[in-house]
């Protein structure tokens, strides 16, 4: 892990999740799946993570939540 905190946004669509790591400056957009949260654990994994906002939106953040617990 690095020195720096990291916060991550993430935007919930149906089909994708777009993400926003503040301490790289970093947009990514993965899939709302479960290999595009795979995915995006592989690329939070070696941040030393503070916070992680997740939008409500009607059910469809639940499985990232859920995962990225």
């Amino acid at each position: 892990m690095n020195d720096t905190l990291t916060f991550v946004g993430i935007d919930v669509a149906k089909d994708k999740l777009d993400v926003f790591t503040d301490s790289k400056a970093d947009f990514f957009t993965v899939s709302n799946d479960p290999q595009g949260i795979a995915d995006l654990r592989g690329r939070l994994e070696n941040l030393d993570i503070k916070l992680i906002v997740i939008e409500h939106s009607g059910r469809y953040e639940r499985r990232c939540a859920l995962d990225l617990m």
